[in-house]
C-alpha cells in the first residue's frame, strides 16, 4: 500500500471519529434539555410573554391581603386619618341628601347622620389634640376618600326616589365598610383613650347600619334620638 493511500485511510477515520463524538455530545445536549424544567421567561423590558400566568390569576387575592396587613400596620397618625375619612364620608352624603331628597323619612335620617358624625369628628378633634396625633393620610383613608366622590357623584346625578335608593345603599355600604376597616385596624390601636373611642364609632356604625337596613327592607326607622343613633353620640 503506498503512503497516499494510508494518509487518505488514517484521514477518513479521524474525520468519522470526530463525527461520532459530535453526534453524543449533541444527543446528550438533547437530552439534559428534556429532563430541564421549563421557566417562563419575560420578554426584554420585564413583559411576560403572552400565555403566560399572570400574578392576579397565580394569587388572586393578594390585594386583598395586601389591604388586610396595610391596615392592621397602621400607626397612630394613619389611624386617625381612617377614623376622620369614615365619619367625613357619611357626613358629606347625609348633607347632600338632606338638601336633595323629596322624602320626609330620608331628610330626618339624613339630618340625623349629619349631626351625629359632625359630633363624632368634634370628639376625635378633642382626643387627638390632647393624645398629640396629627392626622396622616395614608392609602386606607385616601381610598375611602375617594369612595366617598364616587358616591357623592352619583348622587349628584340622580333625582327622586331613585336618589333617596342609591342613598340607603350608599349609607348601608359607607357603615359596613367603616366596621370592616375599624375590625381589621384595631389590633393595632394603642392607648385606652384612643381604644375606647374606635370602639365607640364601631358601636354607633354598627348600630345605624342596622337602622338603615331595616329602612331598606321597609321596617320602618327606629327612634333615632334614643335609639341607634344614640350609640355614636360622646
Amino acid at each position: 500500500m503506498s503512503h497516499s493511500t494510508i494518509r487518505r485511510t488514517t484521514l477518513l477515520a479521524v474525520t468519522f471519529a470526530i463525527g461520532l463524538a459530535g453526534c453524543d455530545r449533541q444527543e446528550g445536549a438533547t437530552s439534559q434539555q428534556s429532563t430541564t424544567p421549563a421557566t417562563t421567561e419575560l420578554a426584554p423590558g420585564g413583559v411576560t410573554p403572552p400565555g403566560a400566568p399572570t400574578a392576579s390569576e397565580v394569587t388572586p387575592s393578594a390585594e386583598a391581603e395586601a389591604m388586610a396587613a396595610d391596615v392592621s400596620s397602621l400607626k397612630a397618625p394613619a389611624q386617625a386619618a381612617v377614623c376622620r375619612a369614615i365619619d367625613q364620608r357619611i357626613l358629606d352624603e347625609a348633607k347632600l341628601a338632606e338638601q336633595r331628597s323629596g322624602s320626609a323619612e330620608i331628610k330626618r335620617v339624613a339630618h340625623e347622620l349629619v349631626r351625629l358624625h359632625h359630633d363624632e369628628l368634634s370628639t376625635e378633634q378633642s382626643i387627638f389634640a390632647r393624645m398629640h396625633i396629627r392626622p396622616a393620610g395614608n392609602p386606607i383613608s385616601h381610598e375611602i376618600d375617594g369612595d366617598a366622590e364616587g358616591g357623592l357623584q352619583a348622587m349628584r346625578g340622580l333625582k327622586g326616589h331613585t336618589f333617596d335608593a342609591y342613598f340607603l345603599d350608599e349609607e348601608i355600604r359607607a357603615h359596613a365598610q367603616g366596621v370592616e376597616v375599624i375590625d381589621r385596624m384595631f389590633p393595632s390601636v394603642k392607648g385606652s383613650e384612643l381604644q375606647a373611642e374606635v370602639l365607640r364609632s364601631r358601636t354607633g356604625l354598627t348600630a345605624y347600619l342596622a337602622t338603615l337596613t331595616d329602612m331598606q327592607k321597609g321596617t320602618g326607622v327606629a327612634e333615632m334620638q334614643g335609639g341607634a343613633g344614640s350609640a355614636v353620640k360622646p
